[in-house]
């Protein structure tokens, strides 16, 4: 739920025209297996090849205009945890990172980067596989620097 609710903060109208254009794509693909399937029963009706035509566009391009407003909330999303992740590092106080060392510091973050960006890039991955990735980086992250996460 804390995933949605960020992606809404990060862009609601970008998220609300990626589902618009998933739903239309999913209804032109029905029509479209519909379209398909009369032709191809034994007393089936012919059928205009202009609506197949038709059909079949639209169900593309909703599907192309669908992935690609989520490819762009994805990288909205990585770029606004990567500056919430910065901030929470500068917010630290400069005695605990020094404690830490460069090494450890460095470590940390590009663990946290690695972990977090499959959650939001990977199609294939579960639903558990990425609620674990989160959780597993935002521990890692939070018990290293003493950070408190908004």
């Amino acid at each position: 739920m804390k995933t949605i609710r960020f992606l809404f903060r990060i862009s609601s109208s970008r998220i609300l025209v990626v589902m618009l254009a998933g739903l239309v794509s999913g209804i032109a693909n029905t029509y479209l297996l519909s379209l398909i399937s009369g032709v191809l029963a034994p007393d089936g009706a012919p059928t205009k090849p202009a609506w197949f035509a038709v059909t079949a566009a639209i169900a593309l391009a909703g599907s192309v205009v669908s992935q690609i407003l989520l490819i762009r909330l994805t990288q909205r999303a990585i770029f606004a945890m990567r500056a919430q992740l910065s901030s929470g590092v500068l917010a630290a106080p400069l005695e605990h990172l020094e404690r830490l060392g460069s090494h450890r510091l460095i470590a940390t973050l590009t663990g946290a980067a690695v972990a977090m960006s499959p959650m939001w890039s990977s199609s294939t991955t579960t639903a558990d596989e990425r609620r674990s990735s989160a959780a597993t980086a935002f521990v890692f992250r939070k018990s290293a620097f003493g950070i408190r996460l908004r």
